[in-house]
């Protein structure tokens, strides 16, 4: 796919962005000497405004300079793996948010589910740990037929920022190996950042729209 001028702006744009807001912390990471940090809330605005292929590149970009500039930011934890997170999330968000091809989105919609399933087979004793997954499953369905541009912004925002979670949620317990008391004891905090992730997101997205225009 050739890529524009103004796509290689945004995308440089974006991936600073995901930089300078890693050295912003948000909450700690529960099982390991590592935070989470503000960069949430850029996942969610690149999967909304960047088409799959450029949120890609935009996710790996960002996330590859923070494993080499920021290991606190998950990758003292998570290693090269932490890559993923933000690729999942940025990538599987856009094919929500804007993929034309039924077979992208059929994908997505089986990410979520594959995600779900890898978790509850790894840590059966935290059901409820999947309950936003399972949501952003449902609204990952039927985000497209949302009408009201305020509320289906914030709902791709949403299942962008859940994707990426489930990312964090597998690797946790299939590539970590974490116990289950950790995924019990962190889920408030889970909820906070997926919350603080939505409506963050979703009101840059928002604002940021009216400024650039659609392709």
């Amino acid at each position: 796919m050739r890529l524009t001028s103004r796509d290689v702006s945004m995308i440089a744009t974006f991936s600073a962005a995901y930089v300078v807001l890693s050295l912003v912390p948000v909450s700690p990471f529960i099982g390991g000497p590592s935070i989470l940090s503000l960069n949430l809330i850029i996942v969610p605005l690149i999967a909304i405004l960047l088409p799959p292929v450029q949120a890609f590149l935009t996710a790996f970009m960002g996330s590859l300079v923070v494993f080499f500039v920021f290991p606190a930011a998950l990758a003292n934890i998570f290693g090269p793996t932490m890559l993923l997170m933000p690729i999942a999330g940025s990538t599987v968000g856009s094919v929500v948010a804007r993929a034309k091809s039924k077979i992208l989105r059929t994908l997505a919609l089986a990410y979520y589910a594959f995600m779900i399933l890898l978790f509850v087979i790894r840590i059966p004793q935290v059901p409820y740990w999947v309950i936003p997954h399972t949501a952003a499953l449902v609204v990952a369905l039927f985000a497209r037929r949302i009408a009201e541009p305020k509320l289906k912004v914030f709902a791709l925002a949403f299942t962008a920022t859940m994707a990426e979670q489930a990312c964090m949620m597998v690797l946790a317990s299939w590539y970590l190996m974490l116990p289950w008391q950790v995924f019990a004891i962190a889920f408030p905090l889970m909820l906070y950042e997926r919350v603080l992730a939505t409506l963050g997101g979703g009101f840059l997205a928002f604002c940021v729209k009216k400024y650039i225009p659609e392709r």
